[in-house]
């Protein structure tokens, strides 16, 4: 072949903005009580905060759901306490990272605040308008659960250091059951009704743990009604049979019991049907 040149013009990047990767974050106990985002070629970000309680998480999860419409009917979730505009910093056409303090929004560096990002000038697009919300808690609680059918049981520990934390009050939902964490952080809760959050307590220190973290699937832990079951196993001699040949058939039945001390077990059933 032979050699072409071509030119390849290259403009200034395209404005683009991002904030945390989940719209739920716990800050680290020993770290600043801030946010990082990213941005190119943004001068301004434009940040609102709200101050939240757990009781205002199903809010929380409905404004994720409809504030990129923009409903004049819209709620926002808790108090606003703030809105400012703050500086980049960012160079032309350069990655720049910008941290957000969030500290206005905690008592003691302990709460909860959900924050909105919003870099301006926002360019005329009618779909990926570039915006974070996320609710971020400080605290010093690190809180787990594993749920089966009948209970949940709450890990509570030291975000810090991992040591359990004794004496922490558990509850689920705001009004759910409640109970109180042992010399190990644990505590068992009966599980009843639908409960989306769990919340725990200790001083002025209030963490939650979302059952799930989606905002348009969210499931939550609830009891559920099991019973007993049959468990079958058939086979033949070999599957393959020419016509008139015998047919040999054997199997046996077991009965699952369901609850903590379930087990397999004998049926009993004295007799059964079936049909070939």
């Amino acid at each position: 072949g032979h050699e072409e040149t071509v030119v390849i013009n290259v403009g200034s990047a395209s404005p683009a903005f991002s904030g945390p990767a989940q719209a739920f974050t716990v800050l680290d106990p020993t770290g600043p009580r801030e946010l990082q985002c990213n941005v190119i070629n943004y001068p301004t970000l434009k940040v609102t905060l709200w101050k939240v309680q757990p009781a205002d998480w199903p809010q929380y999860l409905k404004y994720l759901q409809e504030h990129a419409r923009n409903p004049k009917d819209l709620k926002e979730p808790g108090e606003q306490i703030s809105e400012t505009e703050i500086d980049t910093g960012a160079l032309p056409d350069q990655l720049t990272e910008v941290k957000v303090d969030l500290s206005k929004g905690f008592t003691k560096d302990l709460g909860h605040v959900v924050v909105r990002i919003e870099p301006t000038p926002q360019l005329e697009r009618r779909y990926n308008h570039q915006v974070y919300v996320g609710w971020v808690q400080s605290t010093h609680i690190g809180l787990d659960a594993m749920a089966d059918h009948d209970n949940l049981l709450a890990w509570a520990s030291d975000l810090a250091t991992g040591q359990a934390l004794a004496g922490v009050e558990v509850q689920l939902n705001p009004k759910g059951s409640q109970a109180k964490t042992g010399p190990d952080g644990l505590a068992k809760l009966a599980l009843g009704e639908i409960s989306n959050l769990l919340i725990a307590r200790k001083g002025d220190d209030v963490a939650i743990l979302p059952r799930d973290f989606s905002y348009w699937y969210a499931n939550g832990w609830n009891k559920i009604s099991n019973s007993d079951s049959s468990l079958w196993y058939v086979m033949d001699d070999r599957k393959l049979y020419r016509p008139g040949e015998k047919v040999s058939v054997k199997g046996w039945m077991r009965r699952a019991t369901y609850g903590p001390l379930g087990d397999i077990v004998a049926t009993p059933a004295k007799s059964l049907s079936y049909r070939l």
